[in-house]
């Protein structure tokens, strides 16, 4: 915890304020998400919020909960208050399963960042989003409003977005160079993931920073796929023969942002080699082992998808990995979880 501390320390950027408290209390409202798979109404969440001041950072709320409101409006019972010309930091967080909340760090006795302890369950389907806000009170849409009794002061919107990266794994055969034999995959194993971290968001001129930090003795796990029917990687009735095996599904693995360096992250792949299409015995067992380049690098709120064609007894080739944001915008005041 000591290094991250240093590391939030050094990060630090206090902008200048505040300035004079206003009458104004802060609300929450535009609760949005870019979580679409399946959908699951939010009635709570807790949030962490802080101002920037002279000294550094003052903090203002601390997990406090934040819930809807019988007439579907968002509430907190510790009300805090706009102050002019200051920078607001807000952080919330939500999961549909059992997580940690965030903590305060401290540095030197002032507030620096906030930090989340997260392990992967061995299903790899935990599944966490959060809000990070930054308000600044002294443009001229705060200035109006803390200034006129007949304008309200904007609320603070909360746009959530995943904090693990969803990741899969696609199998195909390589038709180029083995268009006629038969593979059959049997079992997918993924090593070498890093398991348990720690989510660091820091409050940074006028946004968050946020990255997971892994300990030097950091655990790993394996995600393993076996199917009970071999996938048949052909289909020669077809007019395009190649079968895709999406091997963990439309969910994926959903593991923890992390640096893949050289040789880390191992892929495993069992098939039966099979020359002879027209016997019913699926052919010769065998397996074929690589690494996930260490070019790509997994971050929050991404899916990322890796393509292998695999060929004759012991080839196999990654094709160009598929990078896309992980979910879409959602309005109307309810998070979408899967």
């Amino acid at each position: 915890m000591f290094a991250i501390a240093a590391l939030l320390g050094c990060e630090n950027d206090t902008p200048s304020g505040p300035a004079t408290p206003q009458d104004k209390a802060i609300t929450f409202g535009n609760v949005t998400t870019r979580a679409v798979t399946s959908a699951a109404d939010i009635n709570e969440f807790p949030v962490w919020a802080c101002i920037a001041g002279p000294e550094g950072y003052v903090s203002l709320l601390d997990g406090e909960r934040v819930y809807r409101t019988t007439d579907g409006a968002w509430d907190y019972d510790n009300t805090r208050y706009w102050v002019d010309d200051s920078h607001f930091f807000f952080l919330g967080l939500y999961s549909d399963q059992p997580i940690n909340s965030f903590e305060e760090v401290k540095y030197d006795g002032n507030l620096v960042g906030y930090t989340l302890q997260v392990e992967t369950p061995d299903a790899a389907n935990l599944d966490i989003v959060a809000a990070l806000n930054h308000t600044y009170t002294g443009d001229e849409l705060f200035q109006t409003a803390l200034t006129d009794p007949n304008i309200a002061a904007p609320m603070v919107a909360m746009e959530f977005s995943h904090l693990m990266t969803k990741v899969n794994l696609k199998i195909t055969q390589d038709f180029d160079k083995s268009p006629d034999f038969d593979y059959y995959v049997s079992k997918v194993t993924i090593s070498g993931v890093k398991s348990r971290g720690t989510i660091v968001a820091i409050p940074y001129g006028n946004q968050f920073l946020n990255s997971c930090y892994f300990e030097d003795d950091a655990p790993t796990k394996t995600f393993e796929k076996s199917f009970s029917t071999p996938v048949r990687l052909r289909n020669p009735d077809a007019s395009d023969k190649k079968v895709v095996l999406t091997t963990f599904g439309d969910d994926g693995l959903l593991l923890l942002p992390q640096e893949i360096v050289a040789t880390s992250i191992r892929i495993r792949v069992d098939y039966y080699y099979d020359v002879d299409s027209s016997d019913e015995d699926m052919g010769v067992a065998r397996y074929v082992e690589t690494y996930i380049p260490a070019s790509n690098i997994w971050e929050s709120n991404k899916a990322i998808t890796y393509t292998l064609a695999i060929s004759e007894q012991n080839d196999i080739k990654f094709l160009a990995p598929k990078i896309e944001s992980w979910g879409s915008p959602q309005t109307g005041g309810t998070i979408i979880i899967k």
